[in-house]
Parts: C-alpha cells; sequence; structure tokens
C-alpha cells in the first residue's frame, strides 16, 4: 500500500522530540501516524481517524483549560486579603491588582 505524507511535525516526547507523519493511503479512505523510525504507528479508516483526533483534541483542550483554571485560582487566592482599597476601609478581594510581592 501506498502512503503520501499529508504533514509532519515534530513533538516532544518524555526522552526526547521525534517527528510524526500524517499520510494518507493511495484510495484515501485510511491515514496513518507514523514516527520516523517506523516502529509506532496508528491507522484508522478516514471517518474513525477524524473521530478519534476531535476526541483526543477535546480532551487535550479540557486537561489545559483545568491546569489552568487551577493556576489562575491558585494565583488569586496567595493572600485572601488584598491590598485596602483607597475608597473603603475594608480590604478588598475584588480588585484587579492584588498582592505584588505575595
Amino acid at each position: 500500500m501506498n502512503w503520501t505524507t499529508i504533514t509532519k511535525l515534530n513533538v516532544a516526547t518524555i526522552e526526547n522530540t521525534e517527528s510524526l507523519s500524517f499520510q494518507i493511503n493511495e484510495n484515501k479512505d485510511f491515514f496513518r501516524m507514523i514516527n520516523d523510525y517506523g516502529n509506532n504507528s496508528f491507522t484508522f479508516d478516514i471517518m474513525t481517524g477524524y473521530e478519534a483526533i476531535s476526541r483526543i483534541k477535546e480532551s487535550m483542550e479540557q486537561v489545559i483549560n483545568q491546569e489552568l483554571q487551577s493556576d489562575f485560582r491558585a494565583q488569586n487566592n496567595k493572600n485572601e486579603n488584598s491590598y485596602a482599597d483607597s475608597t473603603i476601609s475594608v480590604k478588598s478581594n475584588n480588585d484587579c491588582q492584588g498582592d505584588l510581592n505575595g
């Protein structure tokens, strides 16, 4: 079966950087992801592959968004009593500046 490379990407792995090729077969009914060494590959029919990539993308976005929200919450909760607003006499957590030294 002959394969044509659609695109090639460098991806970071635990050990190093590796190139991944996305290829489609001559009949355009299957595609595969294969590393440069050829020892790791995933072959899908075109619709299953499309659905798999879509679901992987959604899952990755969820993980990234959860991590960003967690970091944001941790950053904003460093000091529960942020600086006192000049117009009121109580400390406010509803400011946009927060504690720059905290």
